[in-house]
């Protein structure tokens, strides 16, 4: 059975209770492990889940973006999470865990330094 580890493409289903203002349900796919940075905290709490492994985070209003990292302008984005946010119950469903193919992760890289060539230099940023 594959596990979530470094360079593979992962699907999560993310919940958040206690809804407010549309804060709700999202899908996420990100490719693990890829930022220059190192593994955020939520990276980390996903190393070697499976699919179908499910757990319960509670991250405090102050720590959102270091806990996320790199992704936590694609979670407060995709959860609609308004500015003013309480402490955050969030559960997360691994779906899919997948090799990338080497085009995928060289997007994946391009977008994450901010390359921003517009495909103009054949990177596959675009």
């Amino acid at each position: 059975m594959m596990c979530i580890e470094n360079l593979k493409k992962i699907e999560l289903d993310l919940h958040v209770n206690d809804q407010k203002e549309g804060a709700g349900s999202c899908r996420l796919a990100f490719i693990y492990g890829l930022s220059t940075s190192g593994l955020c905290p939520f990276e980390a709490a996903l190393h070697q889940k499976a699919v179908g492994a499910s757990l319960q985070m509670v991250i405090h209003k102050n720590n959102l973006p270091e806990f996320f990292g790199h992704l936590y302008p694609a979670v407060c984005g995709k959860l609609k999470l308004p500015g003013d946010v309480a402490d955050l119950v969030l559960h997360v469903s691994v779906k899919a865990i997948e090799t990338p193919e080497d085009r995928e992760i060289i997007q994946a890289m391009a977008r994450s330094v901010g390359h921003g060539c517009g495909g103009s230099c054949d990177c596959g940023c675009s």
